[in-house]
């Protein structure tokens, strides 16, 4: 609502009215192919590769205020780690879902967290308390650096003791630093199993598109050595929602 007016949703991918996120713009969505977890993380999940339409909806929400599509993205991933780890997680007793914290600057710039965002619908669907873990001490951000100086990562400290479990969120994944970093940091914090999600992995540059890797792992989900299997079975977690 604008003014008092209501104003129809427009598609984050075309602009086109009525809808968060078109038909047309769904079916270009290209699910998660990821690479082996990061060091210090035991299982990650990814739902989309950042390519297109993807890329376009998660730079809309980062960048220009487009947040509806978080919260459509945010609740699939959450089914999809559900789908995965749910007994798991609801079993452990001592779980919690945090995230990759944004530079303070860039906080107060967008008006939000981003990953804080994710985390809190990831945390609602898996029934885990979110809980903020981590906190950035350096002031440089990550976007546009090159791989080389990525792979490094972003300096990340634990503010708060961690439960045993914790699945650790950010938006896209790139190189993975930002995920092993948080990882190391929650170990130092009391954290013995460490789950990774995000929203969307940076394609690999070396994999034809159409190819995947088969194995016993389910889609979208890679465990330390393994890539996933058929990544077709993800976008089913997109379709609950209009």
């Amino acid at each position: 609502m604008v003014g008092g007016v209501l104003v129809p949703p427009t598609c984050c991918g075309c602009g086109r009215v009525g809808h968060v996120l078109c038909a047309d713009c769904r079916a270009q969505l290209r699910p998660a192919v990821p690479l082996v977890s990061p060091p210090g993380v035991d299982e990650a999940f990814a739902l989309l590769s950042y390519e297109g339409v993807a890329a376009t909806a998660i730079q809309g929400a980062k960048f220009r205020h487009h947040r509806e599509v978080l919260t459509l993205f945010a609740d699939a991933l959450g089914r999809l780690v559900a789908g995965r780890l749910g007994a798991e997680l609801a079993g452990s007793g001592n779980a919690a879902v945090t995230w990759v914290p944004a530079l303070a600057a860039n906080r107060r710039r967008r008006g939000v967290d981003q990953g804080e965002l994710i985390a809190a619908r990831v945390a609602a669907v898996l029934g885990l308390p979110r809980r903020c873990l981590l906190r950035r001490t350096d002031g440089h951000s990550q976007l546009g650096l090159d791989r080389a100086t990525r792979l490094a990562g972003p300096a990340i400290a634990g503010c708060a003791p961690a439960p045993t479990t914790v699945v650790l969120i950010d938006d896209v994944r790139t190189t993975g630093s930002s995920l092993r970093t948080g990882a190391m940091a929650l170990r130092c914090g009391g954290a013995e199993r460490i789950v990774a999600a995000t929203l969307a992995v940076t394609p690999d540059p070396k994999r034809l598109p159409g190819v995947y890797h088969p194995s016993t792992n389910p889609p979208c989900h890679g465990t330390k050595g393994d890539p996933v299997a058929d990544p077709s079975e993800c976008t089913p977690y997109l379709s609950s929602r209009p």
